[in-house]
């Protein structure tokens, strides 16, 4: 299986931090805050993320789908994520458009650990605006494996669904209308923490293994962690779930 790989081992904006499915390298752009190493730190193959700076601080790698008009198409990512007790984690989001239009959209937020209602978040998973799919079973502090894969059966329609340690979040199996991107043509990855509220007062922290995704699918759709088990890139070594 071919897969995009973000190992952890520099930054994320290192011209050659991504190995990609097609060959070649390539890297993520600091799409806002300033330079990567002020919000970022690499040690021993792991990327400690931290947004408690005064501006947002996010990472983005563009054209990681096909833009045309055929549907459905497929966007499957895993990130190694070891979260925060205390405070908020990690923000990673997905969208896939055409050149001219808005595409569906993802974003989930890993919250902090202690929270009693919403450890993980899928932000406005529907586009409209403060509603939320929330899950409290998993303990977003601790070092958890997430999938996230996103069908867009259109433009503008899909299926997403979560797992942590290759088991579905129960709460987050969605099919129908999504959440659309912020501008034509977007087609990226992203993580980091794009909110208003970045600062001391309410920052995003985590340690980052890895990232890794596939436009590939499975006999009926978006693989399942079951079919992906043995099709893992060697080099994460031993996998939770998978």
């Amino acid at each position: 299986m071919a897969w995009n790989v973000y190992g952890g081992a520099v930054l994320p904006d290192d011209a050659a931090a991504v190995a990609l499915a097609a060959g070649g390298t390539a890297g993520f752009t600091l799409a806002t805050g300033g330079a990567g190493s002020s919000n970022a730190v690499v040690n021993s193959g792991v990327m400690a993320f931290s947004s408690d700076a005064a501006s947002t601080r996010t990472y983005r790698i563009n054209n990681v789908a096909d833009s045309g008009g055929t549907y459905p198409k497929y966007l499957t990512l895993l990130a190694k994520v070891q979260g925060n007790a205390t405070t908020r984690g990690l923000e990673i989001e997905g969208t896939i458009s055409e050149a001219a239009s808005k595409g569906g959209r993802y974003k989930l937020i890993i919250q902090q650990g202690s929270s009693s209602t919403a450890r993980l978040r899928l932000e406005n998973y529907n586009n409209v605006s403060s509603t939320h799919l929330d899950d409290a079973s998993v303990d977003s502090g601790a070092d958890n494996v997430y999938q996230i894969n996103l069908t867009q059966i259109s433009l503008t329609t899909g299926t997403i669904t979560v797992y942590a340690n290759g088991v579905a979040v129960s709460t987050m199996n969605y099919t129908g209308a999504l959440r659309l991107a912020s501008t034509n043509g977007d087609n990226y990855i992203q993580f980091g923490d794009s909110s208003t509220t970045a600062g001391v007062t309410n920052p995003y922290q985590s340690s980052i293994d890895w990232i890794i995704w596939t436009n590939e699918f499975c006999s009926a759709g978006a693989c399942t962690p079951a079919q992906l088990a043995g099709r893992l890139p060697a080099s994460l070594g031993v996998v939770s779930g998978y």
